[in-house]
């Protein structure tokens, strides 16, 4: 009998240690296909991207781990949500506005002069995803969102120093607020993804864009392009998110740990674009690129123009069943809050 009980014990144990084994090489397989559009040697993948993965691969002491997809490999900036949505990637970042109509507040971030840094934006709509946000990016876990510096004017040949130098010149937009505010200035709308921004300024295939300093520098595109207008007069929102399934498979334990990373992320992503607008123009300006005044008369005349776009935009929002007025409540009020923000 002893016997029987000796070999039953040393069993058990056998078993308990086996279990625990397995179990320990199940969270270790708990792998996320990381996708992005840019190359890793962009400043904002070095910078932040890196950071938040390696630490959550750490603080989960290896039960989670990232396999690296850069430079669009598994899908172009257009598709990069549903990449998400889909889930042939776990993690990614996308631009809501380059999908119309699909993330209809998360459009305000884009209206004209909403924000003047990128520390501001970001503060903003990152206090506004548990309520607003979030509940419109469908099938996916929307982690937090970034913009960077206001854009301005990057065109080719012709300066835009006045209303009038808008008249007729191809444009390209990122959206449908973007394409709105150069339709009222009477340009010519092209829509042309990031990426091939440099290629269709070179070729001609536009005269120019709305752009930031910092993208226009990591871009090179102050290669291709002449003058640069600093407006600071739009901005570009983007999201980074998980696949809803991938999240939801994670512990508790681990889910902790992702929100904890992703909160550093933000202070990462407003310090990194902070940081690097103060020496973009500088770049730029090394670059020969020209810096071209709007005087001041001017910049009234194009705030006087595009600033209704809040009001239709609301209205239109409204109307399509978006709760646009009582999200305007919280927007401004988070504008308000942070925007002594640099």
């Amino acid at each position: 009998m002893k016997i029987i009980i000796q070999k039953l014990a040393i069993g058990l144990g056998v078993s308990v240690m086996l279990a625990t084994a397995l179990s320990g090489v199940a969270k270790a397989e708990t792998v996320l296909k990381w996708s992005a559009y840019f190359s890793a040697d962009n400043f904002i993948y070095k910078e932040v991207f890196t950071p938040l993965m390696r630490e959550i691969e750490q603080e989960s002491n290896g039960e989670i781990k990232f396999e690296e997809y850069s430079s669009g490999a598994l899908g172009k900036i257009t598709q990069q949500y549903d990449l998400l949505k889909n889930g042939l990637a776990d993690m990614s970042m996308y631009i809501p506005s380059y999908s119309r109509g699909r993330f209809p507040l998360s459009e305000a971030g884009t209206l004209p002069f909403a924000f003047t840094s990128a520390a501001q934006g970001t503060l903003v709509l990152n206090e506004l995803v548990e309520k607003w946000l979030a509940p419109e990016h469908k099938n996916v876990k929307l982690l937090f969102m970034y913009t960077p510096a206001p854009a301005g004017v990057l065109s080719k040949d012709k300066a835009v120093a006045s209303m009038s130098d808008f008249d007729g010149l191809k444009m390209r937009s990122s959206g449908a607020v973007g394409t709105e505010i150069l339709k009222l200035v009477g340009a010519n709308v092209v829509t042309v993804p990031l990426p091939e921004v440099y290629t269709a300024l070179e070729r001609g295939v536009v005269q120019g864009t709305i752009m930031d300093p910092v993208t226009t520098t990591n871009y090179k595109l102050y290669e291709p392009a002449t003058n640069f207008t600093p407006l600071a007069f739009s901005s570009v929102v983007a999201a980074i998110a998980m696949n809803q399934r991938s999240w939801d498979k994670l512990t508790p334990e681990q889910q902790a740990i992702v929100s904890a990373a992703v909160k550093r992320a933000v202070t990462r992503v407003i310090n990194a674009y902070t940081e690097r607008g103060q020496t973009s123009l500088e770049t730029m300006k090394e670059a020969n690129l020209k810096i071209v005044d709007f005087p001041a008369e001017e910049r009234e005349r194009f705030v006087e123009k595009v600033v209704p776009l809040w009001d239709k935009w609301t209205e239109e929002k409204e109307s399509e069943g978006d709760p646009a007025k009582a999200f305007m409540v919280d927007f401004e009020a988070a504008r308000k809050k942070y925007a002594d923000k640099p």
